[in-house]
């Protein structure tokens, strides 16, 4: 039985939930990424909101604080809180349809499999673990609990984009134990994943640095959901919320929500 993690720690600025209730049967629930906060979906929930749409944009447990509480939490902890706030969002509006980004998109399938919604939309979500290290994570931490970060490729390409994440990008170092976390997400994700039913988009930038591009097929080929649509971007990162082609990104969701 989980237990419900109580916050004792203060939330950056622009990293809180959000949640806007409109006078619309239907609700968007929108989940960002591993490291990640709501600000990375806030803006896109806007452009629901601005239809008129009620939106809910969670707070993982562990993000958006701290580096100290993120490396305290786990796996389960990330999807609890996913959950718990799901099934209040459930209990305002008729009509749920849930987006993930990334990691976030790897628990929308949770919530799929185990709760259930209208239609699903995955952002940038990962089949194949990004790093083979992280199954060792286990291992290594108790040794060695963060690792220096290497350079890498921005997760956003558009510069006004990139100045509205609120995340732990700024940390010297990669922390190990979250790591090792994660990659029970994505063995999580691969058992319910079979198991999802609603119908299904998957969205997936050309350039992103993270994901194995092979990914959005094989999540494709392995869901069950009734319907299934895979579209490709090829000007952004992989915070695809955040990025140039975010319009583009809005219209193809929007459409295969509603159209």
């Amino acid at each position: 039985m989980l237990k419900k993690r109580l916050p004792d720690f203060k939330i950056m600025d622009n990293a809180q939930s959000y949640i806007k209730l409109n006078n619309n049967e239907n609700g968007i629930f929108l989940i960002h990424g591993y490291t990640g906060s709501p600000a990375e979906m806030v803006p896109f929930a806007k452009k629901f909101e601005n239809k008129g749409f009620s939106v809910y944009c969670p707070r993982l447990a562990g993000h958006g604080t701290n580096i100290k509480d993120f490396v305290n939490t786990g796996f389960m902890d990330w999807y609890q809180s996913a959950l718990i706030q799901y099934l209040e969002f459930r209990k305002r509006v008729k009509n749920t349809y849930i987006i993930g980004l990334s990691m976030g998109g790897q628990i929308a399938a949770y919530l799929d499999a185990v709760v259930g919604c209208e239609k699903i939309a995955l952002f940038s979500t990962p089949y194949d673990i990004v790093d083979p290290r992280m199954k060792y994570a286990k291992y290594i931490w108790p040794i060695m609990p963060k690792i220096k970060k290497t350079e890498t490729k921005p997760n956003v390409f558009d510069e006004n984009g990139r100045k509205l994440m609120v995340n732990y990008d700024n940390e010297k170092y990669n922390f190990v134990r979250p790591a090792g976390q994660l990659y029970r997400s994505f063995k999580l994700f691969h058992k319910f994943i079979k198991k999802m039913r609603a119908p299904l988009l998957i969205v997936q930038s050309e350039l992103d640095p993270v994901v194995n591009f092979k990914s959005p097929q094989k999540i494709f080929n392995k869901s069950k959901s009734i319907s299934k649509q895979l579209n490709y971007l090829k000007k952004s990162s992989h915070v695809i919320t955040l990025d140039y082609e975010v319009d583009q990104l809005f219209e193809m969701t929007y459409n295969f929500f509603f159209g």
